[in-house]
């Protein structure tokens, strides 16, 4: 149950905008230590990726736990159930829609959540370089699917 006031929890909902947190600015630091060159929230692509890999035609998303209903974290608010359910549907939903686009127009799609950040950095730079690496991989065998 909620412990903070409906009015107030609110307001520190309505704070949140979603640019340079800290799970994307982690992200950014892990790219530039990794000497990839990226385009942030880049409008010209579908879904508007946090990260635009234009060279390698790689879009990374970072996920929010909370706001994008992590198959580990994530669960519904016990309060006004309703709306989150179809705010979550919707998010999952505009997140798949995202990923299918990009995929249709050949780029590949990684995903990290905010789980994954909270490992610390060295985490994050294997899991990136990794799934970067396997991108590129796929590409150059063909297959279509990141």
């Amino acid at each position: 149950m909620d412990t903070v006031p409906s009015h107030v929890r609110s307001r520190i909902m309505s704070s949140i905008t979603g640019d340079n947190l800290k799970p994307e600015t982690a992200v950014k630091e892990a790219l530039n230590h990794l000497g990839i060159v990226f385009e942030r929230n880049s409008k010209r692509l579908p879904g508007r990726p946090d990260f635009a890999l234009i060279g390698r035609r790689t879009a990374v998303f970072v996920h929010g736990c909370f706001w994008h209903c992590c198959p580990k974290h994530g669960k519904l608010p016990a309060t006004n159930t309703g709306f989150w359910a179809a705010k979550f549907d919707a998010n999952r939903r505009r997140d798949n829609r995202a990923t299918k686009e990009l995929r249709q127009h050949g780029w590949s799609v990684i995903t990290v959540w905010e789980h994954d950040v909270k490992l610390g950095q060295a985490h994050l730079r294997r899991l990136l370089s990794s799934r970067i690496s396997a991108c590129l991989a796929r590409r150059t065998s063909g297959q279509k699917r990141s």
